[in-house]
């Protein structure tokens, strides 16, 4: 088999939910009843339980798409459209299947394909004249599994851009991609060029701009009618690229944009995924998993009819999804398409243009701004500080300062909330049969005191969000992946600390926490309660958000030190 190198030099480009659960529950257990931290632990299993509760409604939305499917390949062919492109797309005529892998193929003539190379400084991407389809595509800035090779996004049997024409005359999609397709690239571009017969011929035109991920690909359509269709494709799915391949698996799904919304498509165990068709302005087409992505983009933005299917999955191997984007050819027999292999990294994707950014996990809508935040303060951080755990540190100490004057007027409101405690108990004796007048009283008391009731739990309601953003940041973000902190211990700040020390330290710092600040003895036994119950969380998360959490709770015990003293002089 043949193989050539081309280095395009000349060419300017663009550079580029399991949800967990906690929340900071610290310096308020001494002032709280049993009812209230019952509600908030019952509140955090909600949370946490959220995960399985939305696979469960993803899986519902995956066995309701199939029957639609179904319902398709009965008689009901009429794609599904989005409303903003009402224009009626041509079904499949009677007979025939939409399936390519049912396509009649071409005969192919006896050739030795041969692989062109396409590369830059951050990939390396194999193209095959067989099919002219992409084969392989490496990435050099990034790691594999075993923190030694660069990472593949093809998996074995992926085949990337493989292109069908609709033969109006056999009634049937033809094959192209066992075909030979003539290399006749140049120092700047590959060129591929498919001959079939009857005056027709299609060329692909490859080009890669330097210190970039993503690629440009033209079809120049020869001797087709304005209108005939043709299918884009990609096939396989991508490869697993991560050491915790479960987690990784998981994350596989293809997402697509569409209308201003973004769609999700997930294989489930057990059951294949056969989605209906989708007309519209298509703007991208994802396929992903928990760092990497693969995204096929359209440069006109032109109505496309889309589709994705998928085996059955056993819940253990790589999920296999196959995409199917339909179009015609246009008066200018030409189409245009950006292909992106890369890091869902959210500088190079949102450089792109196109929204492709919304197809990163960072957490629920509300969340999603606070972990954008987040993750520019951490990554701004990180081009001063080389080690992303001493940017966690210092990140963690900045976080404290902001929030402790909230902290300061916490303790303040706590301690009035003390003293006057006998008084309250008075008015409670006094109107125990006049609920309504004994709340009026009890504000009146609140205010005498500059008593605010809800004054203690500001520095918790200010810590969940910021929880719930960083437990997305550090566990799907990318720059967090194999970022090690101490080696030999911490060697990847995305995944849990292998040696449970991280989270031991966590209870042991919420727990002297809790025994600073509780006044109440009836409350003793949440002492010690709660900082188990936090570490068996902890235990699953990454050792990113753990190591936060943790020198959190070591300054906020300083905190409440320094602040006791003060009150005692």
């Amino acid at each position: 088999m043949g193989r050539r190198t081309l280095r395009p030099t000349k060419i300017s480009g663009v550079n580029g939910e399991e949800y967990g659960a906690s929340f900071a529950l610290n310096g308020i257990a001494h002032f709280m009843d049993k009812k209230t931290i019952l509600a908030l632990v019952l509140m955090g299993l909600v949370i946490l339980l959220m995960g399985p509760y939305q696979k469960k409604r993803m899986s519902q939305r995956t066995a309701e798409t199939a029957k639609q499917e179904q319902s398709a390949a009965s008689g009901d062919t009429e794609p599904r459209s989005i409303p903003a492109t009402p224009r009626p797309v041509v079904s499949t005529p009677p007979g025939v299947s939409s399936e390519p892998g049912l396509s009649r193929s071409l005969p192919a003539p006896d050739f030795t394909p041969a692989e062109i190379v396409l590369e830059n400084e951050y990939v390396h991407g194999v193209i095959s004249t067989e099919g002219g389809t992409v084969r392989s595509w490496q990435l050099k800035t990034y790691r594999g599994k075993e923190g030694i090779a660069d990472v593949e996004l093809l998996a074995e049997k992926s085949r990337g851009l493989c292109l069908f024409i609709w033969n109006q005359e056999l009634g049937a999609w033809e094959d192209l991609n066992k075909v030979e397709w003539k290399d006749r690239s140049t120092s700047e571009e590959v060129r591929l060029v498919a001959n079939l017969g009857a005056g027709r011929e299609i060329e692909k035109i490859f080009t890669l701009p330097p210190n970039a991920y993503h690629a440009e690909m033209r079809l120049l359509f020869r001797g087709f009618e304005s209108g005939t269709r043709y299918r884009i494709c990609w096939l396989g799915g991508m490869a697993v690229t991560e050491k915790n391949i479960k987690d990784d698996v998981r994350a596989m799904q293809v997402r697509t944009y569409m209308g201003g919304e973004v769609e999700k498509y997930d294989l489930k165990k057990g059951k294949p995924l056969h989605s209906p068709s989708v007309v519209g302005a298509l703007d991208w087409v994802c396929l992903r998993n928990r760092y990497f992505a693969i995204a096929l983009i359209p440069a006109t933005g032109r109505e496309s009819t889309f589709r994705v299917s998928g085996p059955s999955w056993d819940g253990v191997s790589c999920k296999s999804y196959d995409v199917f984007l339909e179009s015609t050819i246009g008066e200018a027999r030409e189409a245009k398409w950006t292909v992106y292999l890369g890091p869902q990294s959210y500088a190079d994707i949102a450089a792109l243009g196109v929204g492709l950014e919304r197809a990163m996990d960072l957490g629920w809508r509300w969340i999603r701004p606070i972990g954008k935040v987040m993750l520019a303060v951490l990554t701004a951080m990180h081009r001063v500080i080389s080690n992303y755990g001493i940017v966690i540190i210092l990140f963690s100490i900045m976080i404290k300062l902001i929030v402790s004057p909230l902290t300061h007027s916490s303790y303040k409101s706590t301690n009035k909330m003390q003293e006057i405690q006998p008084l309250i108990s008075e008015l409670k004796e006094k109107y125990k049969g006049d609920a309504q007048r004994l709340n009026k009283e009890t504000m009146k008391l609140y205010k005498e005191y500059g008593v605010n009731p809800v004054g203690g739990c500001l520095p918790m309601l200010l810590q969940m969000p910021i929880l719930f953003a960083l437990f997305t940041v550090f566990r799907n973000t990318i720059e967090f992946r194999q970022a090690g902190f101490i080696p030999g211990w911490i060697d990847d700040l995305a995944q849990p600390d292998p040696f449970y020390i991280l989270p031991v330290l966590m209870g042991l710092t919420m727990f002297i926490q809790q025994k600073m600040t509780m006044k109440d003895p009836k409350q003793a036994a949440m002492v010690y309660i709660m900082p188990i119950m936090m570490v068996f969380f902890f235990i699953r998360f990454s050792s990113g958000l753990v190591l936060y959490y943790t020198l959190f709770n070591v300054l906020s015990a300083l905190q409440q030190w320094l602040m006791k003293r003060h009150t005692l002089a």
